[in-house]
């Protein structure tokens, strides 16, 4: 569908939507936000890339078990993007509907055919031309989670000026969702804005509720941004959680070497064989 994207969260991954393996899919927490509870999974891609599950499950008014799954970088719940799906194949047959719909449903379904040619251009990394298509949009449609994610992945690679300005309007449309923080903190990373980068990481780990993965991430950032003791120990605290985990141990590593300690590499070095 056009504006159900799969999960990505960096400038090249947001244009490639083959399906790719995960190098791990753990379970990280079970949230006990109802009577069933939910867990949270983290989905890592060879890349780098990351992205995070969570699966609820209630009791429907008859008893039966019945489950849902929120896509973090999706930011909905997969009934609604299947809902969204729906609604947008119907619209590519001729339908709009205006009764039992949101306001900006109505509005998708108007504009399918051009929200079908933004997604093609973005498939084939033409950013440039993505951002000129989806300038014609319905501004509620332009605000939509998944178009604003597609315009601002495209921006990323081709508009720093234009990105600066719809990077300024998501915290205003949708606050607290991490999406953005999830496309920019590698980038943030390579320009040398460490901590800004580690800002972004704690945001999605507070978002997801805890994460090894990102925690150390976020420590190597932090060290590199002139906070070295916080970041080791940031590090130190995502190895302990989970011995079993690269990342924990090429961020340690990566301290270390910056700070030319290197008689620290060789010893996390010997920790990585013994638990990798």
């Amino acid at each position: 569908a056009a504006v159900v994207q799969a999960p990505a969260t960096t400038a090249s991954a947001a244009h490639d939507r083959r399906p790719r393996s995960y190098s791990s899919f753990p379970l990280l927490v079970v949230a006990r936000t109802n009577d069933m509870g939910g867990i949270v999974l983290r989905m890592l891609l060879p890349d780098g890339g990351v992205d995070f599950l969570r699966y609820r499950l209630e009791r429907d008014r008859s008893g039966a078990v019945v489950g849902d799954l929120y896509v973090v970088s999706n930011g909905e719940w997969f009934s609604e993007s299947a809902r969204r799906a729906y609604i947008l194949a119907e619209a590519r047959k001729g339908g709009v509907w205006t009764t039992g719909v949101k306001p900006v449903e109505t509005e998708l379904m108007r504009v399918v055919g051009v929200l079908g040619r933004a997604l093609g251009l973005a498939q084939k990394g033409l950013a440039k031309e993505v951002l000129e298509v989806c300038q014609g949009l319905p501004v509620v449609v332009q605000a939509d989670r998944s178009v604003l994610l597609m315009r601002l992945s495209a921006a990323l690679a081709a508009d720093p000026a234009q990105f600066q300005s719809l990077s300024a309007e998501w915290p205003r449309l949708h606050p607290g969702d991490p999406g953005l923080d999830l496309l920019t903190f590698e980038r943030l990373a390579r320009e040398g804005k460490h901590g800004a980068s580690a800002a972004a990481l704690r945001r999605i780990e507070a978002f997801v509720g805890g994460d090894p993965h990102l925690h150390a991430l976020a420590g190597a950032e932090l060290a590199l941004a002139g906070k070295p003791d916080e970041g080791r120990r940031m590090v130190e605290e995502s190895v302990a959680v989970e011995p079993s985990l690269a990342t924990g141990y090429d961020a340690a590593i990566g301290i270390e070497l910056h700070f030319k300690r290197h008689a620290e590499v060789a010893q996390w070095l010997n920790r990585a064989a013994d638990h990798l």
